[in-house]
């Protein structure tokens, strides 16, 4: 916030996108009196625009000083704690795309490295923070938000900038594994190479204690568009090989465990479709800040929401449904076997909740009697799940369906396991 002097009223630091930034005696001046090196830590003072450039200058000063150091431009200041978002409101991330073991980030837009560049290593994630489009670069992190002092030795360190060419964007929360039981998984440059495979990839339980797996850039007919070892490849798809995964935080996982809570309370059958719009509509809008049209299907309505919260399947049985179907259109059988089935879903979730070292396994079972004159979606919905009996997912309590990732709780989960 500023005043009408344009006096910053904030806590929150600036940092310095580029090496040997300008410093400027005054607002309008023409020629520097100093620079900043990439990665300096400031405060912001005021902002005000150049009177012949239009373009925002900051003053800024170093912490613990009352004294300011001069102007800076504000494209050469990174304001931003979090990483930049998608269209669909996901936060931007890359691997690095490199056939050695490491490559170099820059100080500056253009470089040059002088010998003094980060090294990333490859097929790590890192998240954006910033994008120059003329020099085509991305500043990178490893980590999901910045803390004051961010580079030094003791907190969150941005990489600098790495080349377009030099990443593999991912920008969704999808990802597969193998299968427990394959030993090992192929994967092609090209989809037409099926009997060329350009890799293979270990199988086995040991992808539990990952806490990245393979992500899914794209779902092709017939195969999976996928990062893997520093490159991009196709993996065919095929239930008896791969499990498809959903990637998500425990923030998350505790909104579809709240979101599906109100389902819980049994009720008369004339009673359950009322109580079952009014309530699956108040939750999606304490999510997501307004209530979803009534007209249209909740899985693609929720998909273009600017903030997706919550890691949507596709083939969702409860969001395959607008709310005006449930309220109007489908039969009181079938609205029952959808409570059902939110109720049952549900406690695949609090299973791993409660402890996600115990593998979750089910088999849903789908409706056969022809008493209910069920919709082509109703017959999408499973009326029950069979469990199998909990065992770990591997020797010890490394193998497990949640991770630490750079300071979150992050869960790569079967996307059966979604509503």
């Amino acid at each position: 916030m500023t005043d009408k002097n344009g006096t910053l009223d904030t806590n929150q630091g600036v940092w310095v996108l580029r090496h040997d930034a300008p410093v400027y005696p005054t607002f309008d001046a023409s020629h520097s009196s100093s620079t900043q090196a990439f990665g300096e830590y400031l405060l912001p003072v005021k902002v005000v625009k150049h009177p012949s450039s239009g373009v925002q200058r900051v003053q800024v000063r170093k912490m613990g000083t009352d004294t300011p150091l001069g102007w800076m431009e504000g494209y050469d200041l990174l304001c931003r704690i979090k990483p930049l978002q998608s269209k669909k409101g996901l936060d931007r991330k890359v691997f690095v795309k490199t056939p050695s073991s490491h490559m170099p980030v820059y100080p500056a837009y253009k470089g040059p490295c002088n010998g003094n560049c980060e090294q990333l290593t490859r097929f790590e994630l890192y998240f954006i923070f910033a994008e120059d489009r003329l020099y085509q670069r991305y500043l990178i992190l490893k980590a999901h938000s910045l803390k004051d002092k961010p580079f030094s030795s003791l907190a969150s360190k941005p990489m600098g900038w790495v080349k377009y060419d030099h990443t593999i964007p991912w920008n969704t929360t999808l990802g597969l594994r193998p299968i427990d039981t394959l030993d090992k998984l192929l994967a092609y440059k090209k989809p037409e190479d099926i009997n060329n495979p350009s890799v293979e990839i270990a199988g086995g339980n040991i992808w539990y204690t990952y806490p990245i797996h393979i992500p899914i850039l794209d779902i092709k007919p017939n195969y999976y568009h996928v990062a893997a070892q520093g490159d991009v490849f196709y993996i065919p798809i095929d239930a008896s090989k791969v499990q498809e995964e959903v990637w998500m935080t425990a923030t998350q996982l505790a909104d579809w465990l709240a979101l599906l809570k109100g389902f819980e309370k049994a009720l008369p059958v004339q009673k359950q479709r009322t109580a079952f719009v009014y309530r699956l509509r108040k939750q999606i809008q304490d999510l997501i800040g307004r209530y979803p049209p009534s007209h249209l299907v909740l899985r693609e309505w929720l998909a273009k929401q600017r903030k997706q919260v919550l890691p949507i399947r596709q083939d969702s049985p409860l969001l395959q449904y607008s709310l005006d179907e449930i309220r109007r259109k489908i039969e009181d059988c079938e609205v029952s076997l959808l409570v059902n089935w939110v109720t049952e879903i549900r406690k695949v979730l609090q299973k791993v909740s409660n402890d996600s070292t115990q593998k979750v396994a089910f088999r849903p079972k789908y409706p056969t009697s022809i008493s209910c004159p069920l919709s082509d979606k109703g017959k999408k919905v499973p009326e029950s799940l069979e469990f199998e009996p909990s065992a770990p997912l591997g020797s010890d309590d490394n193998y497990r369906y949640d991770h630490s990732l750079y300071g979150k709780t992050v869960y790569w989960l079967p996307v059966e396991f979604l509503p």
